[in-house]
């Protein structure tokens, strides 16, 4: 008796997904700690003590989000639409969930790499 073997496409349609969610918690993470230290008076930056870990933590979120949001987006592409993909719908999501993922760390990084200011 042989074991059947996974569908690789539906394999690489679930783990789309699941990077998807991984990225995403990353994403909100990075928000979630860039609004913490976000300053509106008198100038509008986000503020980080010198040698404190949260900088280096926002970046750690951020990369995390690309990371996972860059490699489920191609492995739901690679996997959408073969016919013998019966999880295509999940192919699907999970590309445009990364890329979902992928345009909001982009902006996140990009508004704390121009707002930050460093504070002694």
């Amino acid at each position: 008796m042989s074991k059947a073997k996974a569908n690789p496409y539906e394999r690489n349609a679930k783990l789309s997904v699941g990077l998807a969610a991984l990225g995403g918690l990353a994403a909100l993470a990075a928000m979630a700690m860039v609004l913490q230290n976000l300053h509106t008076e008198p100038s509008f930056e986000v503020r980080y003590a010198a040698g404190s870990k949260r900088f280096m933590a926002i970046l750690g979120a951020t990369a995390v989000a690309l990371l996972a949001g860059t490699i489920g987006f191609f492995t739901g592409l690679s996997s959408a639409g073969h016919k013998r993909n019966k999880l295509s719908h999940l192919s699907w999501t999970g590309f445009f969930s990364n890329a979902g993922v992928l345009t909001i760390a982009m902006s996140v990084f990009v508004f704390f790499w121009l707002a930050k200011e460093k504070v002694n």
